[in-house]
């Protein structure tokens, strides 16, 4: 009987463990797979962002505080989004993309929607 319930016992944490496991490969894939730091440049102005943690391809968006005057567009973001084709979209607090991006070159990203101002979205590493 001892080892029945011990055996049961270890399976019941081996089970557990494995799905904590899974949960936290899956956040740190996330993490690795998208960058923490972007630049952000519009004519002569720069601005770093940083991400926070990645949750479904969705992470919040932390601006410096001078970027959002200087980068209209940007003003309402709150979160990044990474999509499966490859664009980025800044997203306000209710979920709907302010401004978006597509690949271009390399780590570069190029705004596309607003048209103006063209705005260059740079990773980091």
């Amino acid at each position: 009987m001892k080892t029945t319930l011990a055996a049961l016992a270890a399976t019941v944490a081996l089970i557990a463990l494995g799905q904590g496991m899974q949960e936290n490969a899956g956040s740190a894939r996330a993490d690795m797979n998208y960058p923490n730091d972007y630049l952000l440049i519009s004519g002569d102005v720069e601005c770093r962002i940083t991400q926070g943690a990645v949750r479904e391809k969705v992470a919040r968006l932390d601006i410096e505080p001078g970027c959002t005057a200087a980068l209209d567009p940007i003003a309402p973001a709150a979160m990044i989004e990474e999509n499966d084709d490859g664009t980025i979209d800044f997203l306000g607090a209710d979920g709907k993309a302010v401004i978006r991006f597509a690949a271009a070159e390399g780590d570069t990203h190029v705004s596309y929607e607003p048209q103006a101002p063209l705005v260059r979205l740079v990773a980091l590493d």
